[in-house]
């Protein structure tokens, strides 16, 4: 009879080996998912592709070239930290509103804005002898063709052909205003969250309802204000009316920009509104800013970043826009404001207000 084969079994080796390299496959699939969802809030939406940037990576835009033709896209990796004082401007020389001319303007805010409308004002003014037009409203898509890199990189660009109309307007000597939202811009905000106001969460991008914010400490968003300014000089434009210069009043929002310590609202605001004035004499221009209405009539436009005593100092005019009913409440606020003010407001209205020599009619 045939004897049973024995088979003799060599105890494991590498059992300990395999349970090692799973674990490791399952932490590291864990981790990239958790990656993949962190890094969702770096992700910036460009022209034709998606691309992450972190940080460190923050884009700058490039100075007008001085052809006008806009410049080259260049990218500079900036390493930026911000040392917060608090904001003292007492001491600020009152240097705006010297020599101004007295403007009686039509405005034609970004929906109104066609070549339509504006070939008709080309042919003829009536009594108005200034234009103020939306070339950037709160949602920030521009209303006219810009030659920035920026511009067209995140999709913001207009269509609207400007320079023959201002051509045309100038030769009829019409005083040109361009309004810009400054810090609302919800396009801009949205597209790249690295250069914008984002959730006390660091969830994403700070939205009160359909408006969002860009950080007023970011390099970016003063480069892209600063050369839009300067592009805007160069298209014949004489002012630049700057609204939407203010914070949401919120405590649920935090500055992308990295900084030792948190900024009150003013100081944030002021900063990049002393900025804006030095752009605006190193341009050739006139910078204006429009305060909150509402805010101003009730007391309250601190808490949004609003000093103003010092746009007083450093902005030719301060114009607001208001319901009929607190039009005069609001004068009477901005009067009472230190130093010669009367000739420097800047109602914008459906109507002249009485006793103020300049107006805007929408």
């Amino acid at each position: 009879m045939a004897r049973p084969r024995t088979v003799y079994r060599a105890k494991g080796k590498y059992g300990w080996l395999v349970t090692l390299l799973a674990a490791l496959l399952v932490a590291a699939v864990l981790g990239g998912l958790w990656l993949f969802y962190y890094l969702q809030r770096f992700l910036v939406y460009d022209k034709d592709t998606v691309r992450l940037v972190l940080p460190g990576d923050r884009v700058q835009a490039s100075p007008i070239s001085d052809d006008g033709e806009g410049p080259a896209a260049t990218f500079t990796p900036v390493e930026v930290e911000i040392v917060v004082d608090p904001s003292d401007y007492s001491d600020v020389e009152a240097v705006a509103g010297k020599d101004l001319r007295t403007i009686h303007a039509r405005f034609l805010g970004s929906d109104d804005l066609t070549q339509t409308r504006l070939d008709g004002l080309a042919a003829g003014m009536g009594d108005y002898d200034a234009l103020v037009l939306e070339l950037k409203p709160a949602l920030g898509m521009l209303r006219y063709q810009s030659g920035l890199a920026l511009a067209d990189s995140y999709r913001v660009n207009g269509s609207l052909a400007l320079r023959e109309t201002t051509e045309k307007l100038k030769a009829r000597d019409v005083y040109l205003v361009a309004r810009l939202s400054a810090l609302v811009d919800t396009s801009l905000a949205t597209r790249n969250a690295p250069e914008a106001l984002k959730n006390s969460s660091g969830s994403g991008v700070f939205m009160q309802g359909s408006l969002a914010w860009l950080d007023p400490y970011s390099t970016l968003v003063r480069d892209y204000l600063s050369d839009l300014m300067f592009e805007l000089r160069e298209l014949g434009f004489d002012e630049i009316l700057f609204n939407g210069l203010y914070l949401p009043d919120s405590p649920l929002l935090e500055y992308s920009t990295p900084m030792t310590g948190t900024p009150d609202p003013v100081s944030a605001v002021s900063a990049l509104a002393m900025y804006l004035r030095a752009q605006g004499e190193a341009a050739g221009l006139r910078v204006s800013v429009q305060v909150e209405g509402d805010a101003l009539v009730n007391g309250g436009s601190a808490r949004l970043g609003q000093d103003l005593e010092l746009y007083f100092k450093i902005f030719d005019r301060v114009a607001f826009d208001v319901a009929a009913d607190k039009r005069e409440t609001a004068v009477s606020a901005l009067r009472a404001v230190p130093g010669e003010s009367d000739g420097r407001l800047l109602p914008i209205a459906d109507a002249p207000v009485a006793g103020l020599e300049s107006w805007v009619i929408r």
